[in-house]
């Protein structure tokens, strides 16, 4: 099955005084241009706003609701991209590296999606697998007005893994939110 990466990057940016997140600097690079590089080779979309776009060479998908919810933008892209299986994170998580989306390929087989738990049981939707045999349960939910991304993990021949057992450390995890987690994550290393 062919895969490529999605890049959350339509949000509003509130907590961030509205600022494009993408655009952050994280060691002298955006956390777009950063994250383009960790996964070179493999073909990557950044679902945005028209406005946000930068001659960045990825497939744009462009949010058509205003009211952007990353739900809309992951549905969206699922029903338009040639790929049968797409990891997805957002463009605030500069941490996130392609190894770990070559361990949840592993562990995929014949899943419709893979997430990852903590210690403290907390999945991570952003920094998932998903394929498009999701896109039924995906619609459902939207009928449903039903945009809670962990609830497309439940009942839904989904594999969920403890990223204890597979050696993997929250830290790439990390969304930067707000000008404190910039402070606290970023600019103080």
């Amino acid at each position: 099955m062919n895969r490529g990466i999605l890049i959350l990057a339509g949000g509003k940016g509130s907590r961030m005084g509205y600022c494009q997140k993408g655009e952050l600097l994280f060691n002298s690079s955006t956390f777009l241009d950063t994250l383009i590089e960790n996964f070179k080779n493999e073909k990557i979309y950044i679902s945005t706003k028209k406005e946000y776009c930068s001659d960045k060479n990825v497939n744009y998908i462009y949010d058509e609701n205003i009211n952007y919810t990353p739900f809309e933008a992951i549905i969206h892209t699922l029903e338009i991209c040639s790929e049968d299986i797409l990891f997805i994170i957002g463009c605030d998580m500069p941490f996130m590296n392609k190894e770990i989306f070559i361990k949840l390929l592993e562990n995929l087989k014949n899943y419709n999606g893979v997430i990852l738990f903590d210690n403290k049981n907390l999945s991570y939707p952003l920094g998932a697998l998903y394929t498009k045999k999701l896109l039924p349960k995906l619609r459902k939910m939207k009928e449903e007005k039903n945009y809670k991304l962990q609830d497309i993990f439940k009942n839904n021949n989904c594999l969920k893994l403890s990223m204890n057992e597979l050696k993997i450390s929250e830290k790439y995890f990390i969304n930067i939110n707000t000008p404190e987690d910039y402070e606290k994550y970023i600019k103080r290393g």
